[in-house]
């Protein structure tokens, strides 16, 4: 494609437009007046010079040093803190483990044994009278002890008695079950370990014994609180670290049956159902999900085998789930075919980093049906290749189908069969699988069988936390009696335990820190922050989601899952907000000892520690306290402090944050004794250095609020009330101003910030300096605070039009002819002449100037580098449509009836008999005990009552894909002009012309695949560009866009959802699999596999072929 050059600039300006456009030292003028208009009016307004002369004071200067920081000698020393502090955990698990087996092994126990025979800590009765707990006591017997003495506990957070354990039973769980009570009887004796381990290591935080049958007992004893007006739903059970303690990996298939017979409840008890599974699935299981009628197909077509049970893929599972609708008749057989044939191949092909490689099973879900697969059973368990796979089957729904079928295929699956005719029993029901998968683990009798769980939220109030627990065996030898775990035993380490040991090694917040499994998955990480509220399980994501996509990170990743100590430095980008930063960082990685985790320090290249320590010059911080109190109410200011953790167990130091002309104080509202003294020293040097600033503001003057934050964690902020960028500016790390004023090439910056106000959006301007320390060896600055001001919308806008000044008049004033703007490092608007583009939007944006912004982010014109932000997991609004229990779902097969009579008689019949099934079933339940039978199939009377307001709550946020571009300005700031003109989309061919004090450089350029080769006497736009010198602004005058017929789009700016989450068919990545399995043992029992021939089941299937005639009759009468 031929290129052409347009050099006479001066004389296709004056011709097409009719304006002259200034020269270029007329230009060069015009930045350097906005340049010392701004500046002065930042040194007038932010008080930075008097900030700066405080910092810099003999007698403040002296209390702070510069030292370089050693990252690897700090990751080795937390490396080192971290195993010592994960032995001592892991060997309290142990020592509890072992006495909760001695002591169960001598236990006898009492079928005799009553409630009022036992005297226990029900944490859920702590601090309710009495007589408040016997009006519930319906279902629930009331303990004897309900008022103990609490204290308080900074550990804790929240008041804990230490002398005794507290027992958590669940809402479904009978409190007077025979097994329930023997618990409650034989556990009590774990309590001189609690204390015993809590004696020896006062660090150690929650620990706890959780029985098969869902009783909790923890240590110390506290009070169990919930939301108001909200069921306790808490069950140790349905914990993901209970589940993976429970048995060994697992490679899974789920069959949904999808065929025309299952409907309305049962429909929607199946879905909850599966995502109820796959939420019992962790990072070591590998799972699939079909649909099948007639046959079977992969609900998720792009995954053809099996994935690993990620955050990521149960989210498309999930979504895929709810897609789901009714079709075609059923076959069992074709059905189990398709998985049995998966699995072999799935082995055939040998994945290398796929598949948990130990237990595999089958799950059919169905509404039941009068197929019996047998020869399909029989044909797969004698061969070997499928011979270790078992099958569980799960019959969903109300209706009276018979179910006998499922029965036997579980039964020659050497499985297990659930019926779940409730949403309310779903809890309990869909995790009954994991005690016949657990029999292998609970024959091995290993007690080196630690579990070092996922993270999840502490539902003690401890935030994120990870586990160590250990499976709790019955070792007392019980002929002809199925073994099964007696529990599962365990320690809770909070994240931030974690994390504060690496904190205190006296680094900012600008370090931070995170930590993988041998999967890969993150333990914690600064950006899980963005994922709350996404699943109703653990997060779990593999590091490569969440840090920059490198070839580095993927090393680094590699590395530590094979559990390597090293270091590497890596260049990546860095958001804050809408700007981009490239940054160096070095990556010290190390292995955590007496633990399958590793941890990661990462720290910004050049980073300096700022160290401050008292002299005799240093100001006294009582009398301090006072002297920030008058100075504090007289400017009306307010003092806020950084939520890091200062102190011991991850705790803050906190600030009464009120008014100061309200004549209340700003103190520190807590002791000191137990918080880092250098950090508390470095608090009172900011603040005696910052006061000596905040006492010369003033209430006159353009300023409206003015701000100072601090690198050692303090923020100064006048009339707070009205101020935009007091919200995050208390934690600076996270802000996104001083993480400009940071992170500039130039001393003083200014923009536009925003706030939403009564549902508008308000925008002020804002300038802001800092005040650097350099340290004498390296030559490096490190900075010690950013200091601004906040002021009106308009006043750069002011200064822009008073100093572009031609003929004596405002260039900027022709607004039909011309366009001026200021921009900011990122392309937002600071000031423009065009009163339809909003100041503090990006230009590239629909309602500023896509156009231009193109033309000044293309590879040619080099004025912005275009940097893309490409989140292969982010989180996004789940939009609800619909209630799946709308009286349209409830029986979508009604709608062929007419008569309003049939349809209420059809409802009848089929709740009726669905009712009759369900109460023989919990009566016998309940009665079994009384002959001897002391559990049925796991369950318990109350499991299966409809506790329909139990149903999972919606998801408002789920995972997705999106992009993101953030602009930054790499115009250099030296004397340099830049000139270019543009056209109209699809008719241009752009010519830029680089003038300096050397040499004219002439290039051309295509649009970016909007443009092609300009057409003789077409219209073109020329533009003007230069950096104001010492800000981080960009002039740019343009003429008025040509009258194009058509308009060039938004660039891409803020996130867009891609269309797909990018995980489907995506190579394997590297993990490494545990190393222990129990999928089988040789003294594993099973049970005989013969058809039902009693006359129950005979009653029992003519039930339901009455329940189906009766419908069949209304049908035809209408």
């Amino acid at each position: 494609m031929a290129r052409t050059a347009i050099l006479v600039f001066g004389v296709y300006f004056s011709l097409c437009c009719g304006i002259k456009m200034p020269s270029n030292t007329e230009f060069n003028l015009w930045t350097e007046s906005i340049s010392r208009r701004v500046l002065d009016l930042a040194l007038e307004e932010t008080d930075v010079k008097v900030l700066n002369e405080a910092y810099t004071k003999e007698n403040m200067q002296d209390q702070a040093k510069l030292h370089a920081f050693d990252g690897a000698y700090v990751a080795d020393t937390a490396m080192r803190e971290l195993g010592d502090m994960f032995g001592r955990r892991k060997e309290a698990v142990q020592a509890l483990a072992k006495h909760a087996e001695q002591v169960a092994a001598t236990y006898s126990h009492k079928y005799e044994l009553e409630h009022e025979d036992l005297r226990y800590v029900n944490v859920k009765h702590i601090g309710r009278h009495k007589k408040e707990l016997e009006m519930e006591s319906n279902m629930h017997p009331v303990t004897k002890i309900t008022n103990i003495s609490l204290e308080y506990s900074e550990k804790f957070k929240r008041p804990v008695n230490f002398s005794l354990s507290g027992v958590h039973i669940p809402l479904d769980v009978y409190e007077g079950y025979t097994e329930v009570l023997n618990a409650l009887n034989w556990t009590e004796k774990l309590d001189s370990v609690f204390k015993r381990n809590h004696r020896q290591d006062p660090s150690i935080y929650w620990q706890y014994f959780a029985s098969s049958h869902g009783l909790l007992r923890i240590h110390p004893a506290f009070r169990w609180t919930t939301a108001a007006h909200v069921p306790d739903l808490y069950d140790a059970r349905k914990r993901l670290w209970f589940a993976q303690t429970l048995s060994s990996p697992k490679d899974i298939i789920i069959l949904l049956d999808v065929s025309g017979s299952i409907h309305g409840p049962s429909f929607e008890i199946m879905k909850i159902t599966v995502k109820t599974i796959l939420g019992t699935l962790g990072e070591n299981d590998f799972f699939n999900v079909a649909q099948f009628t007639m046959n079977a197909t992969w609900l998720v077509p792009c995954f053809s085998s099996l994935v690993q049970a990620t955050s990521a893929n149960k989210q498309i599972f999930h979504e895929a789930i709810d897609l789901l609708t009714p079709g075609d008749k059923e076959h069992y057989g074709n059905a189990l075919k398709f998985a049995y044939e998966s699995f072999i191949s799935y082995r055939r092909k040998n994945y290398l980093y796929d598949g948990a490689g130990c237990n595999r099973a089958i799950f059919l879900l169905s509404d039941g049906g009068t197929q019996h697969p047998t020869e399909i059973m029989k044909k797969y368990s004698e061969d070997p290749r499928t011979s270790d796979i078992r099958v569980f089957t799960i019959a969903v729904g109300p209706h009276p189908i018979p179910t006998v079928n499922l029965r036997q295929i579980a039964c020659l699956g050497k499985g297990h069969f659930s019926a779940i005719m409730t949403i309310g029993a779903i809890r309990g029901k869909a995790q009954e699988y994991l005690q016949t998968l657990g029999k292998p683990l609970a024959l091995s009798y290993d007690n080196q069988l630690f579990h070092w769980s996922s993270t999840y939220e502490d539902a003690g109030g401890l935030g994120p936390t990870v586990s160590i627990t250990r499976p709790v065996f019955d070792v007392k030898k019980k002929p002809n009696q199925e073994q099964q775990l007696l529990g599962i035993v365990g320690t809770d380490i909070p994240i931030s335990e974690i994390e504060s040991i690496i904190l205190k090694k006296k680094m900012s917040k600008n370090v931070y820190t995170f930590a993988l499994s041998p999967n890969g998955m993150v333990l914690y990480h600064p950006s899980l922050a963005d994922y709350t509220n996404v699943l109703e399980d653990p997060l779990l994501f593999d590091i490569l989601d969440l840090e920059p996509d490198n070839p580095e990170i993927e090393f680094i990743r590699k590395e530590m899952i094979d559990r390597q100590s090293g270091s590497k430095v890596v260049d990546v980008p860095f958001f804050s907000g809408d700007y981009a930063y490239r940054e160096r960082r070095t990556y010290h990685y190390r292995p955590i000892g007496n633990s399958t985790y590793s941890f990661c320090l990462v720290v910004p290249e050049k980073y300096l520690r700022v160290a401050v320590e008292p002299t005799k010059k240093t100001r006294n911080n009582t009398l301090l306290d006072l002297y920030a109190r008058d100075v504090l109410r007289e400017k009306n200011a307010s003092l806020l402090i950084a939520p890091w953790a200062q102190c011991s167990f991850g705790s803050s130091l906190r600030i009464s944050t009120i008014e100061g002309q309200n004549g209340r104080t700003h103190v520190f509202d807590r002791t000191l004794n137990n918080c880092d003294s250098s950090v508390v020293q470095h608090l009172y040097w900011d603040l005696d250095v910052a006061l000596s600033a905040v006492k010369t503001w003033h209430r006159q003057g353009k300023g409206s609020s003015r701000f100072i934050a601090t690198q050692g964690g303090l923020a100064f902020v006048q009339n707070q009330r009205s101020s935009f960028v007091s919200s995050s500016l208390s934690d600076i790390h996270k802000d996104a101003i001083y993480q400009r004023i940071s992170r500039a090439d130039t001393n003083v910056i200014a923009g536009i910030v925003s706030k939403q106000d009564d549902g508008k959006l308000k925008v002020k301007s804002v300038i802001g300096s800092r005040v650097l320390l350099t340290h004498k060896l390296s030559n490096l600055t490190q900075i010690l605070a950013a200091v601004g001001v906040e002021l009106p919308p308009y006043i750069f806008r002011r200064i822009m039009f008073d100093e572009t000044i031609q003929n004596e008049k405002s260039f900027c004033n022709n607004k039909e002819e011309v366009n001026c703007f200021l921009l900011d490092e990122a392309a937002q608007v600071v000031a423009s002449n065009r009163d339809d583009i909003s100041i503090g939007s990006f230009l590239g944006s629909e309602e500023a100037d896509p156009q231009l912004m193109a033309a000044l982010a293309s590879g040619v014109t080099n004025v912005y580098d275009q940097v893309v932000q490409h989140r292969p997991l982010a989180s996004c609004k789940k939009w609800v449509n619909s209630n799946p229990c709308s009286s349209a779902g409830i029986l979508p097969t009604l709608s062929m009836l007419h008569s309003s009579v049939a349809r209420v008689l059809v409802a009848l019949v089929v709740n009726t008999f669905a009712f009759i099934h369900h109460c023989f079933t919990s009566v016998f339940i309940v009665l079994f005990p009384i002959f001897g039978i002391r559990e049925v199939n796991g369950g318990n009377a109350l499991t299966d009552i409809g506790l329909d307001f139990l149903r999972p709550p919606k998801i408002t946020t789920r995972l997705c894909s999106t992009r993101s571009a953030s602009y930054r300005l790499i115009l250099n700031s030296e004397s340099k002009t830049l000139r270019a003109s543009v056209a109209c989309p699809g008719t241009s061919l752009e010519t830029v012309e680089i003038l300096n004090d050397t040499k004219t450089t002439v290039r051309s350029f295509e649009g970016n695949g909007h443009n092609k080769i300009a057409e003789k006497g077409e219209c073109r736009r020329d533009i003007l560009a230069k950096r104001i010198p010492e800000l981080n602004l960009l002039l740019v005058v343009t003429q008025a866009a040509c009258p194009c017929s058509s308009k060039h789009g938004p660039l891409l700016h803020e996130p867009i959802e891609e269309s797909e989450i990018k995980v489907c068919n995506s190579r394997g990545r590297y993990r490494r699999k545990l190393a222990l399995c129990y999928a089988t043992n040789p003294k594993e029992k099973f049970q005989e596999c013969n058809l039902p021939q009693s006359s129950s089941g005979w009653c029992l299937c003519n039930t339901y072929s009455i329940s189906f005639l009766l419908m069949s009759l209304l049908f035809v009468c209408n």
